[in-house]
Formats: C-alpha cells, structure tokens, sequence
C-alpha cells in the first residue's frame, strides 16, 4: 500500500537559507514540487550541506515531478532566487 503526504499550507522559503522540503525516505516512491511564482533551485542534498542557489531550477508556474525510477531517497531542500516564494510538496512512499 502507498501512502501519500502532502503539505497543504506549503513551505515558504527565502533566498539566504536553504529549507528543508523533504525528510530522507528510503522508501520514496515519487513526489512532486508546485510552485506558483518565482525562481526556486531544488537540491538533492541535506538542509546543512550549504546555501548556494544551485540545482534543479524550477521557475513558476510549474509543477516538478520526479517517479520512481528516478526518484531521490535522500533529503530534499530549496532556496529561492529572490523574495520568499511558497512551494507546494506531495511525496508517495
């Protein structure tokens, strides 16, 4: 059986510190990253590996979908390229 979370509220991020969007799963299955507005870099890595504005670009309105085949079991983290853009996350594991 999948389970599927979403965060509803989204995750407000700014442009001098990397966010956490994504606990590590081991069992992630996919997941998807909505955003409405702005320029954010998505980044395979641990919340603490560094600040930089590097990674998967993503430039609203767009919605990011990664599947199983894929898929990043690790921690997930944004920074925005300006302001404090709100992303939308869903994760199936």
């Amino acid at each position: 059986m999948n389970c599927t979370v979403s965060l509803p509220a989204g995750i407000v991020l700014n442009d001098s510190t990397s966010t956490k969007i994504l606990d590590a799963c081991d069992g992630r299955l996919r997941y998807t990253v909505s955003l409405a507005t702005g320029t954010v870099y998505l980044k395979e890595q641990a919340t603490a590996t560094d600040n930089d504005k590097k990674g998967i670009v993503l430039v609203g309105p767009t919605v990011f979908k990664i599947d199983h085949e894929n898929v990043h079991g690790g921690e997930l983290c944004a920074i925005a390229d300006s302001g404090t853009p709100t992303v939308f996350v869903t994760e199936v594991y």
